[in-house]
């Protein structure tokens, strides 16, 4: 499902729209949140924990940014091991398809510092797998909310 992100109030401020916030709340369907300016030729930033709809967030980044795309993977795992295992298998992963991407460790989902990682690379798509258990519903709506590039969420 793909749909714009804002409405306007009576008082003429932005906000997310109730039909977007009706539709994050469907279990059933991936959800993009675009608006007209949202530029796709920028680096795609996705959020990896190796969860199965994590891996289909990955085919669909790889997808959307092609082999020439610039892809900044935030590896999300309960340990340093795990961590490990999973940046192991991106780097598979990237290999086979003969691309580049790059990967950081992320030790905690939180609005701030996605919004600074977002920043620092210049990202112009948020990709995020429903699945993750550090992305709760309150935390999904801050960040439908707040962050201005396009968002992805993966069901």
């Amino acid at each position: 499902l793909i749909l714009g992100r804002i409405s306007r109030s009576l008082l003429h401020t932005t906000r997310l729209g109730s039909t977007a916030k009706t539709a994050v709340s469907s279990p059933k369907q991936s959800l993009f949140l675009t608006h007209a300016a949202a530029d796709l030729s920028r680096p795609i930033l996705l959020i990896y924990d190796g969860s199965e709809s994590a891996e289909e967030a990955l085919s669909v980044a790889v997808h959307l940014g092609g082999q020439n795309g610039r892809y900044n993977i935030l590896i999300s795992a309960d340990g340093n091991q795990q961590a490990q295992l999973l940046k192991e298998h991106l780097d598979r992963f990237f290999q086979t398809f003969a691309i580049k991407g790059s990967f950081r460790r992320l030790h905690q989902i939180n609005l701030e510092e996605i919004q600074h990682i977002l920043h620092m690379t210049q990202s112009g798509i948020l990709i995020l797998s429903h699945d993750n258990t550090q992305l709760t519903p309150s935390l999904t709506r801050k960040l439908l909310e707040t962050i201005d590039c396009p968002i992805l969420l993966i069901k």
